[in-house]
């Protein structure tokens, strides 16, 4: 009797709750920027973000999950109002919806087989990067000299493995990949070479948050919320707790 009263009176709280005033919608599969536990609660860096944004706003705010190829569509559809996923403004999205300034950037890290306490002269060495990247383009405006590699990026397992095997000098990454992808089989081993290349280089993609194109007055609050969360503090805090380095895109 008394666990039924109890489950009744919990029914009722959870009923009473306020609905979420601004729902935001994430993929939730990226960590460390979004990942889901067996009870699906969301974390990660996105999430932390999401959060503190809300705060800022004075709005309740609620999850969606959305596969991250429907994020777009979901938002423009209304199944909530703000994507906070790592999004790459790209022209195509933006012609979709409308984007803030960029909220994160990865550095890059050179990485070699073996550490090294400072990047070593590019001239003459083959650098393996991705292809149709930004780091790419990076590369081919400042590693003069440089034998440039590129590999398809549905290949990116080939760079460490030519690494290892001799086949390339150094290999140039989003510092935020090399995180993700340190404990790989095919990764381990391989050592930073030298100091990052900043955020603010622009050698990485930069990734903001998305809205519908006629939320102008929305996005506006968004960005400055987001500006608030870095005049503060408190941007710096979270991102202290996913990276040993700063994505703060201006940096």
């Amino acid at each position: 009797m008394r666990r039924g009263l109890a489950a009744l009176a919990a029914l009722l709280l959870l009923s009473s709750a306020p609905p979420p005033t601004l729902l935001v919608g994430v993929d939730g599969r990226f960590p460390p920027f979004s990942s889901t536990d067996s009870q699906g609660r969301l974390s990660g860096f996105d999430i932390e973000i999401a959060q503190a944004l809300c705060i800022r706003l004075e709005e309740r705010c609620g999850f969606v999950h959305e596969p991250f190829d429907g994020l777009i569509d979901g938002l423009r559809k209304g199944r909530f109002a703000v994507a906070v996923s790592s999004i790459e403004p790209t022209a195509a999205r933006r012609a979709a919806v409308a984007f803030t300034r960029p909220y994160h950037r990865s550095p890059a890290l050179f990485l070699a087989a073996r550490p090294l306490p400072a990047r070593p002269p590019l001239a003459g060495r083959r650098v393996g990067v991705l292809d149709g990247t930004p780091m790419a383009e990076w590369l081919a405006r400042h590693a003069e000299g440089a034998e440039i590699r590129r590999y398809p990026q549905d290949d990116q397992a080939a760079l460490p493995r030519d690494l290892k095997a001799g086949r390339l000098d150094l290999v140039f990454e989003e510092a935020t990949s090399w995180q993700a992808l340190k404990d790989l089989p095919d990764w381990q081993g391989l050592s930073p070479a030298g100091e990052p290349v900043p955020a603010a280089s622009g050698a990485t993609s930069a990734y903001a948050i998305a809205v519908r194109a006629e939320d102008a007055a929305l996005l506006s609050r968004v960005d400055s919320a987001l500006a608030a969360l870095k005049a503060d503090g408190t941007y710096a805090r979270i991102n202290a707790r996913y990276f040993p380095f700063s994505i703060d895109p201006e940096r």
